[in-house]
């Protein structure tokens, strides 16, 4: 762009951040961003979203959470998705009670959790073991009134996984039932 003397535009940005994201140039997208701030070029939504969500699969937390407060401070309400992302980061990078905190402030701003903010949650904690807390994940995902889709289910497919792994290292021989079961749970899970 700058080679062929046209000038860039928010939307411009938008679509190298989301191609760089899903490329997994997570930290190109970063200098990306500081590019369009230090050009004068205002972000817009999709801007943010797509920074923060880009931030998130690449594990950025401490990135996606100054993107966050960076809209706060322009007085930008964040979108779901936004917070999402945030949601995402933390968990990729395995802070799960920052992911949780992330994810309450979401509630308390009126920024709706939606069913992908849920499995974010519930796949980060599902890498971490936190069986436990899926169940209250998901607990609250139905008290909220969305539904839950297979990615909601991987989470609970992992914590079966374990414990029949748990059944097999102690020595006890599982039963047919236990095979039938772990058979049934991979067939529905396609």
């Amino acid at each position: 762009m700058k080679v062929s003397n046209t000038d860039p535009d928010a939307g411009t940005y938008n679509i190298l951040i989301q191609v760089f994201g899903e490329g997994g140039y997570f930290k190109e997208v970063v200098t990306l961003f500081q590019d369009m701030v230090d050009e004068n070029i205002e972000p817009n939504m999709e801007t943010y979203e797509g920074l923060i969500f880009a931030c998130g699969k690449g594990g950025l937390y401490e990135e996606a959470k100054k993107i966050l407060l960076h809209m706060n401070e322009k007085g930008i309400v964040p979108s779901s998705k936004a917070y999402t992302g945030v949601v995402e980061a933390y968990g990729q990078a395995a802070l799960y009670e920052e992911a949780l905190v992330a994810f309450n402030t979401m509630n308390e701003v009126g920024s709706n959790p939606t069913v992908e903010t849920y499995n974010s949650l519930v796949c980060s904690f599902a890498r971490g073991g936190l069986y436990k807390e899926i169940e209250a994940i998901l607990f609250r995902m139905d008290q909220s009134g969305l539904r839950q889709d297979v990615h909601s289910f991987n989470g609970l497919v992992d914590e079966s996984e374990e414990q029949f792994e748990e059944i097999k290292a102690s020595g006890v021989l599982p039963s047919v039932m236990c095979y039938c079961m772990m058979l049934a749970l991979y067939t529905k899970n396609d």
